[in-house]
């Protein structure tokens, strides 16, 4: 195989994936494939023929390979991820020799059974996050507590799953990242086994984010555009308490809601039930 080490970040949306993600590519030894899993499979007709066919045929094991590579190099060009390091340029054989992190955002994170066809060492981390604040983000873009609840508890039940079939398996919290970005990072750096766990700066991609009153706004630099952060000045991003916030904004009609139908998921992430 061309990637001879993949990791699936796999999460919900508007629930630290991006964070998540461009956290775990700051390390040199590891890249993206420039998009997520969903976008992938929109650009090539290669992959969305080997998701529908489920991979079920001769050679798709050996296309899908081809493709996230081919996606990987494109790191060269990107006008953030051509960095290593701050002010320092990647070369055309540290991408080809880098890991490759994908991330799968609810439904898509399916589709790791696909690419356990094709990398059976992969390492699975589950992106977890207190499902109150998620169900706030779902229910201002027009679904239910009730539905947010049993999104929560299918990607919940899928990650149980996985966490008995995949050996390489590990589930990170948000909440955690957002009060200890360095540390967390170096624990991810050591579960995939890559050298030098410690790094000095990390890199972050600016997007909105939910204020005090509910808005979205950015916080830092261009939208959309990465920067590197170290250790001094890291809080002015990563803002700790934004879970308090969006779970305050819930009724206690739509916590009842949601915890009928995710209770349990809750539990298995690790999150006290309202």
């Amino acid at each position: 195989m061309l990637n001879t080490k993949v990791i699936v970040l796999g999460g919900f949306s508007r629930g630290g994936t991006n964070i998540t993600w461009n956290l775990i590519q700051s390390h040199p030894e590891i890249c993206s494939p420039i998009y997520e899993t969903e976008v992938l499979f929109r650009k090539s007709w290669a992959l969305y023929f080997c998701r529908l066919l489920s991979g079920r045929f001769i050679g798709c094991q050996q296309i899908i390979d081809n493709q996230l590579f081919r996606f990987k190099l494109q790191n060269i060009e990107h006008p953030d991820n051509r960095f290593v390091a701050e002010g320092t340029l990647y070369s055309h054989e540290q991408v080809r020799n880098a890991a490759l992190c994908l991330k799968s955002v609810d439904k898509e994170i399916f589709l790791t059974d696909l690419f356990l066809k094709v990398y059976p060492e992969l390492y699975f981390i589950g992106l977890a996050r207190n499902g109150y604040a998620l169900a706030d983000g779902w229910i201002r873009r027009g679904a239910s507590a009730a539905k947010a609840g049993r999104w929560y508890y299918r990607i919940s039940e899928l990650m149980k799953r996985y966490s008995e079939e995949i050996p390489r398996f590990k589930i990170v919290r948000f909440e955690d990242i957002l009060q200890r970005p360095f540390d967390i990072a170096e624990d991810i750096f050591t579960f995939i086994d890559v050298r030098d766990h410690k790094l000095e700066r990390l890199r972050f991609k600016s997007k909105k984010v939910i204020d005090n009153k509910g808005g979205h706004k950015v916080t830092f630099g261009t939208e959309h555009r990465k920067y590197w952060f170290d250790k001094n000045n890291i809080g002015e991003i990563l803002i700790p308490n934004v879970n308090q916030r969006q779970i305050d904004r819930l009724s206690d009609e739509m916590i009842d809601e949601f915890n009928h139908e995710a209770g349990s998921a809750l539990e298995f992430f690790g999150y006290e039930k309202y």
